[in-house]
């Protein structure tokens, strides 16, 4: 698929308001085109690194990860229009992202991870360490029609498409027509930029992390280029018991700076899709990616 495809596919949220392309990708309307061309000509210390991933794809599995690797996190510094909230990166008000370059340089003996991004590589600063996740988009779609589900602001695409189930909302994703744009296109393009740049970009599964997580780990340090890690404690604060012990302090995953909004918590499981999904949306999974069956 490619950009002008992706602009048709995504008419009638482009039409409502809801989405627009910026570069030939598809943006919620509320990002700011400051904000992005911010992002492209920031310079980052080599103290930081940024998670991004399509929603839902597992980005708080890597910020867990991090932070017990003492990575920072710059949630809830500066004031005003100048705080950083929890928000995705691209998200954040503008002023925000000189509060955040600030910290970083201020503290270089301190290792940062940027908030998380669903941005494409071509919306981030081109310096930029990266830690890319990616996820079997069946699993995306169940996690992302609760998450979303529950939330005032996507109600525009929920009504729009007349999504009432896990199946309606897969239908949205499979096709590419959820508010994040076509996954598949998303997926190939950063893997793409990591193959061009493999030092700056590090890739994993959120599959693989559940299944092989310690290999992960050691092969994230590796890329970090972190030294005397005790990877056997890191990976067992990594593991999803100790996520949900200490997930509404740490993790903060709302897509929302309002304390209105619910905060779902998902088990973090491989294949609940098999549970959710109907025999339906899986034979239009295999129509649309016969290559993955």
């Amino acid at each position: 698929m490619n950009a002008a495809e992706e602009e048709k596919n995504l008419e009638g949220l482009i039409k409502l308001g809801f989405m627009k392309m910026l570069d030939g990708f598809p943006v919620r309307a509320s990002v700011e085109e400051k904000v992005i061309r911010e992002l492209q000509s920031m310079s980052l210390p080599s103290n930081t690194v940024i998670v991004a991933g399509y929603p839902k794809t597992g980005s708080h599995f890597l910020l867990q990860i991090l932070g017990q690797l003492k990575f920072q996190r710059l949630y809830d510094i500066g004031e005003g229009d100048a705080k950083c909230t929890s928000l995705p990166l691209e998200f954040q008000e503008f002023p925000a992202l000189e509060t955040m370059i600030n910290a970083v340089k201020a503290d270089p003996s301190t290792n940062f991870v940027f908030n998380h991004s669903h941005a494409y590589p071509s919306h981030l600063p081109k310096n930029a360490k990266v830690l890319y996740i990616s996820r079997d988009i069946r699993a995306v779609a169940v996690s992302g029609y609760h998450f979303f589900g529950s939330m005032e602001k996507y109600k525009v695409m929920f009504e729009h498409y007349n999504i009432k189930s896990a199946d309606d909302y897969a239908n949205i994703v499979f096709q590419g027509k959820s508010s994040y744009g076509n996954m598949d296109r998303y997926d190939k393009l950063w893997r793409e930029a990591a193959a061009k740049e493999p030092e700056r970009i590090h890739t994993v599964t959120f599959e693989d992390l559940k299944v092989n997580l310690q290999r992960n780990v050691e092969e994230i340090v590796k890329f970090l280029g972190l030294e005397n890690v005790d990877i056997p404690k890191v990976v067992d604060g990594s593991q999803f018991k100790s996520h949900d012990a200490n997930f509404h302090k740490d993790a903060k995953i709302t897509d929302t700076a309002s304390s209105s909004e619910t905060l779902i918590k998902r088990k973090g499981e491989v294949d609940s899709w098999k549970r959710e999904l109907t025999k339906d949306s899986l034979s239009l999974y295999a129509t649309l990616f016969p290559e993955r069956n």
